[in-house]
């Protein structure tokens, strides 16, 4: 059990099952080819979030190019780096 020996912070938030991870041509892990992982349960609606929360979800928003980003999420796995957070 890896949340036993792991930080929280390490533990993968999400898992998506796939037949195969895409390739690219030189047989590394193609991300751009990766599906959207799709939230069913969980996410905040806009509503429910304090003003500050809706403040750094639309920062988050405009920086990442994604929508409902909630309270929950991580800038990273999201695909935000150390150079986005310059934007």
């Amino acid at each position: 059990q890896a949340s036993l020996e792991l930080p929280r912070h390490m533990l993968p938030s999400r898992f998506v099952l796939m037949q195969q991870l895409p390739l690219t041509p030189n047989g590394k892990a193609d991300r751009r080819q990766l599906p959207e992982v799709v939230e069913v349960a969980g996410q905040a609606s806009a509503s429910s979030l304090t003003s500050l929360e809706r403040v750094v979800a639309g920062v988050w928003s405009d920086v990442l190019g994604r929508l409902n980003i909630g309270p929950n999420d991580h800038f990273l796995a999201l695909g935000g780096h150390s150079s986005s957070v310059l934007q």
